[in-house]
């Protein structure tokens, strides 16, 4: 059994394998085991499994690599922020900043064309919208 993913690569992230473990061990029956790396060398893995608060030595001899899976989180919901409301003196550096305005197209518009402006953008579904804060 030869395992040749780079374990280092992975560190900090979810695993999922099927282990053998050596023929001396206490618990030689091979198991699917899942968990988090913590660390890897070229011949085993820190590794804490799920369930378990503590970390488990793994020889990499022992992991069919056929079985490796690693694991990928769905990504998490970002919110929307409340910004507060943008004034006629803020408009230009705001739709810079936050609007993804280029430098140019901002030093050519007026405070108040800027103003205009961004009060027509529909706010509702980017990563921000403006209210007072009471």
């Amino acid at each position: 059994m030869t395992t040749v993913v780079d374990f280092k690569a992975y560190e900090g992230k979810k695993i999922k394998f099927k282990y053998v473990p050596p023929k001396n061990a206490a618990d030689d029956a091979p198991r699917t085991i899942e968990g988090t790396i913590d660390m890897a060398t070229d011949s085993a893995i820190l590794l804490k499994e799920r369930g378990s608060a503590m970390l488990k030595l793994i020889e990499l001899s022992g992991i069919e690599s056929d079985t490796i899976e690693f694991i990928v989180d769905p990504p998490t919901e970002i919110k929307q922020k409340t910004v507060a409301p943008v004034t006629v003196g803020g408009a230009r550096n705001h739709l810079l900043d936050k609007h993804g305005w280029k430098l140019d197209a901002i030093n050519g518009t007026s405070d108040e064309d800027a103003y205009k402006i961004h009060s027509a953008i529909d706010h509702e579904n980017l990563g921000h919208v403006h209210e007072v804060r009471e």
